[in-house]
């Protein structure tokens, strides 16, 4: 790359931005007006409502026996209390909004103080209405004073210190300096604040250097000028970087001003000076942070045709970039191995270490060496982008020419459309989380065969009756060949031994939950009659087998197939799959399966093929589950398997991966045969 080409295309893209007026004022100008003007309305309108809320004359009743006079008097100490007369319907007058305060004294209550015996008070108050909750909490201070009081005077009638019932006092005492305080103050919100002004900073110049180009025509005047992809590329990435900084520096600095302002003027005593050092690392961080966002907004934003449809596509990877974010700063979130090299969650949990003085040397080198990482993936994939003349010119994106679409895929033919059959299973999702779980909840046999039948399968054939597509390419409804049925039976009886070896891995570092374990154990302890038995077979292995695969490798499978490469394919439905049973402790082994049954439609072209691998898993797991111990001394959960299992199960793995490779689609060994005879 020619780092005065690249120097050009930077200088031009920042001049043109702050040409803008409306660019500026929404930069610099709008976050120095904004966040004063916010603060001090909400300030002033949270003070006026407090106020009122306390000079409220809180509306008490009181019913039951005579209320004790030394009880009387405390509550009528508070002027903002009063007694008022007994509703008919107390708490339906509480609801209405005409009663704040109900307490329901008991009758004997004078006898049983006076004999030293314990009374019991009813406070009724409505907790959804805040000024009823405001006068409860009058009320209970009031209370808990008259409490002592009355304790007090019974130890004086008997001759007793207070400290009788004081044997203890607890002093706590905070070994926490002041500036350790005040790191720990910000950890909690500056981490956020940070990634969230730095990611919407770069959200409208990634979308105005790309759309919005190709809307305004000159991003395609690029292509007659002896450019590299590579060289747009960094130029346009590294405006956004900058503009994305210069935004996100004023809005911080107005914030921590306003912040720091009120702060100085409150009574609150904490230390939020931070040292030379802190600033550095903090400052090294977020430009990866901003690296890693900018990359990624400018890399989705290049994919749309106009402003409006960047806009459309870069709102859900904002909502997305938001999401770990937050989930960073939930109580109890460190910085683990694990975390350090998920995006987004290892920057933001990193500059929370920093800011509590917890930050090592090793936490640095992982996180920002895998932010880099995932930044020039990112840009490469620009590139790439950017290499498509079709795509610079304004026509929708095809993934099938970004990532190629080499053989083996389906047929392309007239069908369901990747994005309907993408919201197709969106909407299965929502359907089966809410109302799936519901009707499992109810009756667990029963709510799983509704689920697959109504949520899965029938929004697939409803939509292909909608859209009048043809079934057999929509859905691969075609049979496999011979050898591509044996692979499938070989790998369907021995997937079992891998899936079983992972997940006892697996439970030495994630073990399952409980909870799982016991949804379990509830489909097997169904009676074991014969009626009893087929139905948790035809329930467990062959339902899912034929429901599942209708979404998965029939809908899905077939709508990607047409865009992308084969093997891209296998992997995009794979991990769909995985995500969709909704566990991380399932996830790597429903994953692993949604591979190979991806793999088998691919090389087969059958959704029949994944049907049988389905169905023959889930049978033969199910068979272990409920007759292992008599036939291998050895059941699901207890371990590692036999041995020789082991042995038996590889052979057949080896064997079924082997027919699968060499297994074609009989449309396409049709095609071969006769340009054969020709």
């Amino acid at each position: 790359m020619r780092a005065s080409i690249i120097r050009t295309f930077v200088a031009k893209e920042i001049r043109e931005t702050l040409r803008d007026k409306r660019t500026l004022f929404t930069m610099i100008l709008l976050p120095i007006v904004l966040y004063p003007g916010m603060m001090l309305l909400i300030s002033q309108v949270a003070a006026v409502q407090v106020t009122k809320m306390r000079e409220t004359k809180g509306r008490i009743a009181i019913s039951g026996g005579a209320i004790p006079a030394s009880l009387a008097r405390e509550l009528l100490r508070d002027e903002t209390l009063r007694v008022v007369e007994l509703p008919r319907e107390p708490r339906t007058a509480i609801r209405a909004r005409k009663l704040e305060v109900w307490i329901v004294v008991p009758p004997d209550s004078a006898k049983r103080l006076g004999a030293g015996g314990t009374i019991e008070l009813e406070v009724y108050y409505d907790q959804a209405n805040d000024i009823s909750r405001d006068v409860h909490e009058r009320v209970q201070k009031r209370i808990e004073h008259w409490r002592k009081l009355l304790i007090e005077a019974r130890l004086r009638d008997r001759g007793l210190p207070v400290d009788t019932i004081r044997p203890l006092r607890v002093t706590s005492k905070n070994l926490a300096p002041p500036h350790r305080v005040g790191g720990y103050v910000l950890a909690q919100f500056l981490p956020m604040l940070i990634m969230l002004t730095v990611i919407l900073g770069a959200f409208h110049p990634a979308i105005d250097l790309t759309a919005g180009e190709k809307e305004r025509g000159t991003l395609q005047t690029l292509l007659t000028a002896p450019i590299r992809s590579t060289e747009i590329v960094t130029g346009k990435f590294l405006a956004v970087v900058a503009i994305a900084f210069f935004s996100g520096f004023f809005n911080v600095v107005s914030l921590a001003l306003v912040f720091s302002h009120n702060l100085a003027l409150s009574s609150v005593q904490v230390d939020l000076r931070l040292s030379l050092t802190t600033i550095l690392l903090l400052f090294v961080v977020v430009i990866v942070m901003g690296l890693f966002f900018a990359s990624l907004m400018l890399t989705v934003a290049v994919l749309a045709r106009s402003y409006k449809e960047a806009q459309t596509y870069l709102t859900p990877v904002y909502l997305i970039c938001i999401v770990p974010v937050i989930v960073a700063q939930l109580p109890g979130f460190e910085l683990s191995r694990g975390l350090a090299v998920v995006p987004a969650v290892n920057v933001a949990l990193l500059l929370k270490q920093i800011l509590l003085g917890r930050a090592i040397a090793e936490h640095y080198f992982v996180v920002i060496s895998t932010s880099l990482l995932y930044t020039v993936l990112v840009l490469l994939a620009a590139a790439r982008i950017f290499a498509e003349q079709s795509i610079l010119l304004g026509q929708p994106a095809s993934l099938r020419a970004l990532l190629g679409n080499r053989g083996g895929s389906l047929p392309e033919r007239p069908t369901i459309a990747p994005a309907e059959a993408v919201t197709a299973v969106a909407v299965i999702f929502i359907l089966l989380y809410y109302v799936g779980s519901w009707l499992q909840h109810k009756n667990l046999i029963g709510g799983l065969l509704l689920s697959q039948y109504l949520l899965l399968a029938l929004p697939v054939v409803l939509l292909l009756v909608v859209r009048r597509a043809d079934p057999v390419d929509a859905l691969a409804l075609r049979l496999p060949s011979w050898r591509g049925v044996a692979g499938v039976v070989a790998l369907g009886l021995s997937s079992w031994v891998i899936l079983v070896g992972w997940q006892e891995l697996q439970n030495r570092v994630l073990p399952l939950p409980r909870e799982l374990l016991r949804g379990l154990d509830g489909l097997v302890e169904l009676p074991r009659t014969p009626q009893g038995i087929a139905l948790l077979f035809f329930g467990v292995a062959l339902t899912p087998a034929i429901c599942e695969e209708l979404v998965f490798r029939g809908l899905l499978f077939s709508a990607l197939a047409r865009r992308l490469s084969g093997r891209a394919t296998v992997a995009l439905t794979a991990v769909a799959f995985g995500l969709f049973h909704l566990s991380i402790h399932r996830f790597v082994g429903t994953a692993f399966l949604g591979l190979l049954m991806g793999l088998a439609v691919w090389r087969t072209g059958s959704i029949v093929s994944s049907m049988l691998f389905h169905a023959l898993h889930n049978g033969v797991v199910l068979a272990l589950s409920l007759w292992g111990r008599s036939w291998l001394a050895w059941q699901p959960g207890e371990g590692f398997p036999p041995k020789w299992s082991w042995i038996v199960g590889a052979c057949g793995f080896v064997l079924g991966l082997a027919l699968l490779a060499r297994a074609r689609p009989e449309s396409q060994a049709g095609a071969d045969e006769r340009s054969a005879s020709q």
